[in-house]
């Protein structure tokens, strides 16, 4: 537990709770750093923990699988190898308080990595998380995935706790986060954390699960299954229903009318 940066590049076998504190505390595990037999990270406001397999070894485990990660306005970053494949299987993560999170993955491009995650849970109350992709766009076909074993429920298509900003190539923006099974049967950690747009909500794995759900960048359509990403200025011209709308540099002129999300 502590303050100020610090590098582990070896292996780590004390046990306990590890605590990184708020505003500028930071762990990062590189080479061969590992840290198998903590039970419990608690990532404070500000705080990151980085797991590094770009700078020496690619580890397939540096962190226990059944490890609970809990994030308490902080930041997870994943940094993958350059080339080849890299691979971590973590527990539980957990979001602790009314604040927003981020869990960040690196990957270069062409290299492949799958983060693999047990489980997310603590989503309520005004918990959120952004996921981050870097060097490659995050998503369910890219080199650049998220995988969950217990996935997180969709509402009306999409992780209403979540947004993903993918800021390979051309920063996007804030995007809709869904998840989506690519091949032809469920099986564990092929829950992939998966950009919901107009193409994507009509892909295999995601249409038609949880319900009818539709994707639009207006409120032409108005309906509580509807999710809308707003880029630009949009008017409402009446009464108008929605499961969610995301400001993507977006505004909403009401002018007298009513707009209710679900």
């Amino acid at each position: 537990r502590g303050y100020g940066s610090m590098t582990l590049s070896g292996v780590n076998t004390y046990s306990g709770s590890t605590e990184i504190e708020t505003n500028g505390g930071k762990i990062i595990l590189t080479d061969q750093g590992t840290i198998l037999n903590t039970s419990t990270f608690l990532i404070r406001e500000n705080a990151e923990f980085i797991v590094d397999n770009r700078s020496g070894a690619n580890l397939e485990q540096r962190l226990g699988d059944l490890n609970t990660i809990n994030l308490q306005g902080g930041q997870l970053t994943l940094i993958a190898a350059t080339s080849g494949n890299t691979r971590e299987t973590i527990g539980n993560i957990g979001l602790v308080d009314n604040r927003t999170n981020s869990i960040r993955s690196i990957v270069a491009p062409g290299a492949d990595a799958e983060w693999r995650i047990s489980s997310m849970s603590g989503a309520a109350n005004g918990r959120f998380v952004r996921f981050i992709g870097e060097g490659t766009e995050l998503g369910a076909a890219t080199g650049n995935r998220i995988a969950f074993t217990t996935a997180p429920a969709l509402t009306d298509g999409i992780i209403n706790f979540a947004v993903i900003e993918n800021r390979a190539g051309l920063d996007q923006g804030f995007q809709f986060a869904s998840r989506r099974d690519p091949s032809a049967g469920l099986k564990p950690f092929n829950n992939l954390l998966e950009v919901y747009t107009a193409t994507t909500a009509a892909l295999t794995g995601l249409a038609g699960i949880e319900g009818t759900h539709s994707f639009g960048t207006d409120f032409s359509v108005s309906s509580n299954t509807r999710n809308v990403r707003l880029t630009g200025s949009q008017s409402l011209t009446g009464a108008t229903l929605a499961n969610a709308v995301l400001l993507a540099n977006g505004g909403i002129v009401i002018g007298g009318n009513t707009l209710n999300i679900d």
